[in-house]
């Protein structure tokens, strides 16, 4: 190689060479006068020909089955504070509060019916930001069982995702609920409420109940 350089006067720099599996690899890169350059790759074949131990039904290459790595190192959800499992990802599927986007809000405020929207974060205080998801969805329970009266819809929306969203509805810190009705927020609830509580606050903003002490009336949005 370095009588081929000589010939082609140029500069030849070998960005890498390692031994692989009997094969070695040299990546090199040469530039000539009158600004012309080029990558020359040259692979020497070893002899030692195939592995007779690779499996054949390696999916991530290098003789490593992907279902191997994650049985040895498996992926698990957060705990939270109070030792409860933090799973984002199943709740997509499976939560009563379901998650939206900005193109999906305009359907959903757009209603007359009630909805309740939870802002969150998932990785930001998350074991806050979950529990008041799952005090929601256990005060939704109650509504949606009850057979005398429309229950409210709930959504939640993540505000690292929806920024604009959140901007929006003037949402700087999570988790925070805000009660909706016709496009209109009612109230913004900006601490951790039990799910008794936010039966009595659905039941007053919504189907004119008597206002619970937890209602800090602060947080009431103006009269028309």
């Amino acid at each position: 190689m370095s009588e081929k350089t000589e010939k082609m006067d140029c500069e030849i720099a070998v960005m890498m060479d390692r031994e692989i599996d009997e094969m070695a690899v040299a990546v090199v890169v040469g530039g000539g006068g009158g600004g012309n350059r080029w990558l020359v790759v040259v692979i020497i074949g070893g002899g030692g020909g195939e592995d007779p131990n690779w499996p054949l039904d390696a999916d991530v290459g290098w003789g490593t089955r992907a279902s191997e790595y994650f049985d040895k190192h498996p992926i698990k959800n957060v705990v939270g504070e109070d030792g409860e499992e933090i799973d984002w990802e199943g709740e997509i599927d499976e939560g009563w509060v379901k998650e939206i986007n900005c193109l999906e809000w305009e359907s959903f405020a757009f209603h007359p019916s009630p909805l309740i929207v939870l802002v969150f974060e998932r990785y930001n205080r998350a074991s806050g930001n979950w529990k008041l998801l799952k005090e929601l969805e256990k005060a939704a329970k109650v509504y949606w069982s009850a057979k005398d009266r429309l229950p409210p819809r709930t959504v939640k929306i993540d505000i690292n995702i929806e920024r604009d969203l959140a901007y929006a509805l003037k949402v700087k810190e999570c988790p925070q609920l805000l009660f909706l009705k016709g496009n209109k927020i009612l109230y913004r609830e900006k601490e951790m409420r039990t799910s008794e509580e936010l039966v009595q606050m659905i039941a007053h903003f919504y189907y004119n109940a008597k206002k619970p002490a937890c209602i800090d009336s602060a947080n009431m949005a103006p009269p028309y």
